[in-house]
């Protein structure tokens, strides 16, 4: 049960008894006011929440590592998966940009109609994944989580935070742009004419 202090100070006779004291703070990283504390009261053992809860933050430092390898590792292969792609489209595309070449497009001209055609596949596919991941999400976080005592939560905990869906989106992006950079370079150097006197 819980009760006021006082009361139950005078109840066991004991007006001085303080077990335990348990300050919130507005800025959980605030150690300073830890070693006022200290100071201010030499004699009384102060705890901050992460000596207090070492495990738990162990695990989530544990589970960021996994959540970040294997986004990576997700990255990385849509990333060959692009790459692939790309170079069968140059393959494909062989006379066209023999074509261009020979109206007077340059190098660079080729690199950019590639790379703009990678860019276009990744910001479609991030804002996708963005979309598709939102709600997911949201459908994972309105379930009933059942918990003991130790994490006291009704659903399960999903951060929204934006920082997350922004690094998404450059990374994804990013991913299928130095994909396709590879592909579009090996296209600016097909030579138009031993291209077109193959075919």
């Amino acid at each position: 049960s819980y009760v006021s202090i006082m009361p139950l100070q005078e109840a066991l006779g004991r007006r001085d008894l303080v077990t335990h004291m348990h300050i919130t703070l507005k800025d959980r990283e605030d150690v300073a006011l830890k070693e006022r504390l200290q100071a201010s009261f030499s004699d009384t053992d102060v705890t901050d929440w992460k000596e207090g809860n070492k495990t738990i933050l162990v695990g989530n430092m544990v589970r960021d590592v996994l959540t970040y390898t294997v986004s990576l590792a997700l990255l990385l292969v849509a990333g060959f998966g692009i790459y692939n792609i790309m170079s069968v489209n140059v393959l494909q595309k062989r006379k066209d940009i023999a074509v261009l070449k020979t109206i007077g497009y340059e190098r660079k001209d080729i690199v950019a109609i590639f790379l703009g055609q990678s860019l276009l596949i990744g910001t479609l596919g991030s804002l996708l994944g963005l979309i598709f991941g939102y709600l997911i999400s949201l459908w994972i976080a309105a379930h009933p989580l059942d918990t003991t005592d130790f994490i006291i939560t009704e659903t399960y905990p999903i951060n929204f935070k934006a920082t997350y869906y922004i690094i998404a989106a450059i990374f994804g992006t990013g991913t299928t742009v130095l994909a396709g950079f590879f592909p579009s370079l090996r296209a600016s150097k097909i030579d138009p004419a031993n291209t077109l006197r193959d075919l």
